[in-house]
């Protein structure tokens, strides 16, 4: 899904009409923060997709944490793309 943020919104929307979004799917987490980084992407406010993961319970600073976690770990295991998303996303905290 990287690099194509309107394919992926496409195919979020299917994984939820089809009700693959059941609570205790491991994948569900990765699809929905998947979601919120095509949002920001095409157009939504960034800080307003960050806020969303915020309201599901983390702290922002929680939330940096795990950002920075990300992106070190990105740039470790040569994941380039990844980490420069990571930084794209801290920058708009």
């Amino acid at each position: 899904m990287a690099g194509d943020a309107r394919w992926l919104m496409w195919a979020t929307e299917r994984w939820i009409a089809a009700g693959a979004d059941r609570s205790g799917v491991a994948q569900e987490h990765y699809i929905w923060l998947d979601w919120h980084w095509a949002c920001a992407l095409t157009g939504d406010d960034p800080a307003g997709k960050a806020a969303e993961v915020h309201a599901r319970g983390e702290p922002a600073d929680v939330v940096r944490a795990a950002a920075e976690a990300a992106r070190a770990r990105s740039d470790e295991r040569g994941a380039y793309l990844f980490a420069r998303r990571a930084e794209r996303f801290l920058a708009e905290l």
